[in-house]
């Protein structure tokens, strides 16, 4: 094994994205980017070290699965603990986060259940806070692809209060995501101008329910499978804006800027197992 250390600027987006573009790699650098696992992420503010987010693996049927994240703050009890579960044919099966503070833990828990005979579909994810059951969600199939064409939200008394409808292009890439609340449509969201691997570069949410953004426009540009730059605007101002150096095929530095085109002093440190 070798290590690498790759500085980022902290963004909790950008996190997650290295997190699932880095893990999971059984067909072998696809895009040819380095068979690597991510280890460790530490944010830093002005050089000053503020969080840490340790990554754990596990190889279920040949493949390296995330399998925890721990996120722990130096100099305080807090920390946040994200521990999955797979079955033997490596699909999530749960996904327990357990948060502490000084007021105690908490925990929050996803439970997921497949079809049987479509085993790559999910039909059922069940929310849990602190063990109790808090809701769940069912998902509706076409009768090809397995991305599900509409999400229902059910309470506890088992009445619908919410639900998604999903639309793809003949790629099988998500191009519409409608957001209903009881039977009003409160958003939609456009996903469009996609990369040959199946990456959107630009998203448009739309607020309709009257309250908070209108819209929310978000560009992507993307080096060879790596995120390159992302740009978001709210109601047509620019909110955020970074962009990352790519060497060896990795995301090695994020520069971030302000509403006014600053750069930003956070940084954050990734390291790598590499095969």
């Amino acid at each position: 094994m070798n290590y690498s250390k790759v500085r980022v600027a902290f963004f909790s987006f950008i996190l997650l994205l290295s997190v699932f573009s880095c893990k999971n790699e059984e067909d072998h650098s696809p895009c040819g980017r380095p068979d690597c696992s991510l280890l460790r992420i530490t944010h830093f503010d002005n050089g000053v070290e503020q969080s840490v987010v340790n990554h754990t693996y596990v190889v279920v049927d040949g493949k390296k699965l995330l399998s925890q994240m721990n996120w722990d703050i130096p100099n305080s009890s807090a920390s946040v603990v994200i521990d999955n579960q797979y079955d033997s044919q490596a699909r999530l099966t749960e996904s327990l986060t357990t948060n502490t503070n000084a007021f105690g833990t908490n925990n929050s828990k996803i439970v997921y259940e497949y079809d049987v005979t479509q085993p790559e579909r999910i039909i059922k994810s069940t929310n849990y806070g602190n063990n109790n059951v808090v809701g769940y969600s069912l998902y509706i199939y076409g009768s090809v692809s397995n991305n599900p064409i509409r999400q229902d939200f059910y309470n506890i008394q088992d009445q619908i209060v919410a639900h998604k409808e999903f639309e793809y292009d003949a790629n099988d890439n998500l191009t519409r995501e409608l957001d209903f609340q009881g039977s009003t449509l409160n958003s939609r969201t456009t996903y469009s101008n996609y990369t040959s691997d199946g990456e959107w570069t630009t998203k448009l949410y739309q607020n309709l329910s009257g309250q908070g953004v209108g819209e929310r426009e978000t560009i992507r540009t993307f080096e060879n499978c790596n995120l390159k730059n992302s740009i978001v605007r709210e109601d047509g101002i620019q909110v955020s804006h970074f962009e990352n150096t790519i060497e060896n095929n990795l995301i090695v530095t994020t520069t971030s800027f302000d509403v006014l085109g600053n750069q930003l002093s956070n940084e954050t440190t990734y390291e790598y197992s590499c095969d």
